[in-house]
């Protein structure tokens, strides 16, 4: 435990000097130089696998949507037993048929080789430290838990100068960068190999977002409806199979209606959605209107004036200080309130944008601009170094937006739920985005051919306005708000929104800070109780003094993200 803390995940250690007092605490499975140990959440536990035979450690953390057509093809009579079955034929690559948001951790006893791995896009983010000197590799899904290991074992971190600057630039990392400078994230679609204590790594999935489709329009859009349909029927039929009501975001944009109407649609009842906002916020009057219409139950959780700002100790054991605290803590904070035994995952639309194209700024690839994904460009000239890296990396701002901004970034809600239970995020689905990132950027632009096909086979969803237009997504307006009078209405809209209402806005930080006086003074003391904590860091402490004198909130919740990180990692060592 860390500070009253209980470790989340799975946390695998090899090395001689391995401690196994650990295995009085959480169950574990152990062997000459190695244990590995786990809390899984209490949710689809005989979906899980933490076992071993003879021959294999098997463990999967997560929910394999497509267990049952393989355990048809293996004849496997249970998950464990159909990884077992698969690795024998295909080895490791075994992984590459697998579907759904898990992450895994094999050992070959016969050749004495581990591998751990993440799903396609490390939906379920896993972290890992590895010194072949000392004979020592710790990989996990809980990051604290892998310091306190590490410090367990009589060695001290330090913080990633680098990364504290992605904090206070971006609000998370990018590519496998964490706050902790001896530690990296596993990156999506990649297996680490560790045998005779050297570790390869390969990556088995990444984007093809230049390798265009030869389809029409017309045969693109009814098989991304397929697709799309398909990924949210192995999600809901997934709770069902294991006694679960359904429980879905829902807000007033596109992506997260089109989750639950179409369940709807597919034949799933006992759909409860859940919607946090401003009171009389578009979120919550266009949410309002569909859970009604649709009958769904609903819950609604009131944002108003921005208390919950002040949990950021909660926000950052979710997340593991990775990602900027107030990016979910809005949601952590409905999580909270509403009692989750009865649900299954937890639905919702995150990373839409990697299927029907939110990243593409232009209707052509465009060169890799970092700025543009930045919360603050305060401090831009402290990272630009990376531009070669990123360029090489990603090839076009599409891949890196989606690698970084998406996954790094915006699983920031999904990753801070996992200690409550599963999420699923369908447009994520393997299949449906390596069929749809291969659309050509005009397919994908203000998300052009995703609207054709709602309008197209969901007539129903364009009933009610869209938050981001505020006008109903139908033909007629995807039209209009492509001429100059529709532009004109959407700048003359923004600047309603800014000057006055804010009811385009869920969290309306500006508005909180400037009318909460309570909230005011406990994000400005929070950061100057706590600059003592980058004491040895002489330019960042410079930096976020700054920022605490000049920064607007989001710039101040930056700050803040870093110094919780930073306490925590003190009182892991004191």
């Amino acid at each position: 435990m860390i500070g009253g803390s209980i470790m989340r995940g799975t946390t695998l250690i090899s090395s001689i000097r391995v401690n196994k007092n650990i295995e009085n605490e959480y169950d574990s499975i152990s062997g000459e130089g190695y244990i590995i140990y786990k809390n899984f959440n209490k949710k689809f536990e005989k979906e899980k696998v933490f076992n071993e035979s003879n021959d294999l450690v098997v463990v999967i953390d997560g929910v394999i949507l497509n267990n049952e057509k393989l355990n048809k093809q293996y004849h496997s009579k249970d998950n464990f037993d159909l990884v077992s079955k698969m690795y024998k034929e295909k080895g490791i690559d075994f992984v590459k048929d697998l579907r759904g948001n898990f992450y895994g951790v094999i050992l070959d006893k016969v050749r004495n080789e581990f591998f751990v791995f993440t799903n396609h896009l490390g939906n379920k983010p896993v972290y890992y430290y590895h010194n072949k000197e000392k004979e020592i590799f710790v990989a996990g899904s809980d990051l604290f838990n892998i310091i306190e290991a590490l410090k367990n074992m009589g060695i001290k971190v330090s913080l990633d100068e680098l990364g504290a600057y992605y904090m206070l630039t971006f609000g998370y990392m990018i590519a496998d960068t964490t706050l902790i400078k001896e530690i990296k994230r596993i990156e999506p679609g990649t297996i680490l190999k560790l045998n005779n204590n050297s570790l390869e790594s390969k990556q088995y999935f990444f984007l093809d977002n230049e390798n265009y489709l030869k389809d029409s329009e017309d045969e693109i859009i009814y098989n991304m409806n397929e697709l799309f349909r398909e990924s949210i029927d192995m999600a809901f039929k997934k709770d069902v199979e294991n006694g679960y009501n359904h429980v879905a975001y829902l807000s007033g944009g596109l992506d997260s209606r089109m989750v639950s109407i179409v369940a709807k649609e597919l034949g799933y009842e006992d759909i409860t959605t859940i919607t946090f906002s401003e009171n009389y916020s578009r979120d919550e009057k266009i949410a309002r209107k569909i859970a009604a219409d649709f009958k769904f139950d609903s819950i609604f959780k009131s944002l108003n004036n921005g208390e919950f700002l002040k949990n950021v100790d909660k926000a950052v054991e979710a997340n593991f200080g990775q990602n900027i605290y107030s990016g979910a803590i809005h949601l952590v904070s409905a999580n909270e309130i509403i009692n989750f035994d009865k649900f299954g995952f937890i639905h919702n639309g995150n990373l839409a944008d990697v299927m029907h194209g939110d990243y593409i700024a232009a209707p052509r690839h465009t060169s890799p601009e970092i700025g543009n994904w930045m919360y603050s460009r305060r401090f831009k000239d402290k990272v630009e170094h990376i531009n070669p890296f990123v360029k090489e990396k990603y090839g076009n701002e599409e891949r890196f937006a989606v690698y970084n901004r998406g996954i790094n970034g915006m699983y920031n809600g999904s990753v801070s739920s996992l200690d409550i239970s599963e999420t699923c995020e369908p447009f994520t689905n393997q299949d449906l985005i390596a069929y749809c990132s291969r659309m050509k950027p005009e397919y994908k632009y203000k998300e052009a051919l995703f609207l054709k096909m709602i309008q197209k086979y969901y007539p129903e969803a364009t009933k009610y306005k869209w938050q981001k237009w505020n006008l109903r997504p139908t033909k007629f307006n995807t039209k209009f708000m492509g001429t100059f009078a529709g532009k004109v209405f959407r700048v003359v809209d923004g600047q309603i929104q800014l000057r006055f209402s804010q009811s385009n806005n869920m969290n309306p930080f500006n508005k909180w800070y400037s009318e909460n006086e309570s909230l005011r003074g406990f994000i400005n003391n929070y950061i100057k109780d706590n600059f003592w904590l980058l004491e040895d860091y002489t330019d960042i402490k410079n930096d976020c003094e700054i920022i605490a004198k000049e920064g607007n909130v989001i710039e101040k919740t930056q700050v803040m993200t870093l110094l919780n990180f930073m306490k925590r990692i003190r009182n892991i060592y004191e």
